[in-house]
């Protein structure tokens, strides 16, 4: 029997596929133009990356802006709580390295101290020393005593000396009856310096009770 043609009304199995694939092609688009019609891309700018123009300048400048910025013709007063550095030396590391090297050299600094509270002074004096052209001598730092005498703040800023960083006083000339305890206790110190802590500590100790022997020591009489 030769074969019959199918009526137009029956379409095929392959025909039904191709729409089939048609009809999800079509609705793959349409979801993505709805996609796009309510997200739209968002403009950015391009980053300009603008470098520090003060860094620009030729070294002998900048070193003239640092000085009219950081160098004060007066002493300045430095407590244990401030001031700070300078803003300048906030704006970034380069401006910071070169502007101490300015700021703790060429400047002279007033440390207040009160009831020998030396110790309290040793983030300041740790970043003098290193900027300092003689490391451990502070030519342009003065140590202004006030207060009364103070044993345990005496033996912290003795300890900070020998275990941190060197922040000797200079105790050449001593005038009041404190200054020479002040001069004992770190000549002491400097007798000892490459000795442990623990020595240095056991040492004082017996040097506070023979203050009671000297006539500067009146002050220093509550030995236990």
């Amino acid at each position: 029997m030769a074969p019959t043609r199918k009526s137009a009304a029956e379409p095929s199995r392959r025909s039904e596929r191709v729409q089939l694939s048609n009809a999800i092609k079509v609705s793959e688009q349409e979801a993505k133009l709805k996609a796009g019609v309510t997200k739209k891309k968002r403009f950015r700018r391009p980053r300009q990356r603008v470098g520090c123009r003060l860094l620009k300048l030729p070294g002998e400048i900048r070193n003239s802006i640092y000085r009219f910025s950081l160098v004060e013709p007066e002493k300045l007063d430095i407590k244990p709580d401030g001031p700070g550095e300078p803003s300048l030396l906030r704006v970034c590391k380069s401006i910071r390295n070169e502007g101490r090297s300015i700021y703790y050299v060429e400047n002279r600094f007033n440390l207040l101290l009160n009831d020998f509270n030396g110790a309290d002074f040793t983030p300041f004096l740790r970043q003098s020393n290193r900027f300092s052209r003689q490391p451990a001598k502070y030519d342009n730092v003065i140590f202004d005593m006030n207060g009364h005498a103070n044993w345990d703040n005496l033996v912290k800023w003795i300890k900070a000396d020998h275990t941190e960083t060197p922040m000797r006083p200079d105790t050449e000339g001593p005038v009041t009856p404190n200054d020479h305890v002040l001069a004992g206790a770190f000549g002491l110190a400097k007798l000892m310096v490459f000795l442990p802590w623990s020595m240095l500590k056991e040492a004082l100790g017996f040097y506070r009770k023979s203050l009671v022997l000297t006539p500067w020591g009146e002050d220093w009489d509550d030995v236990d």
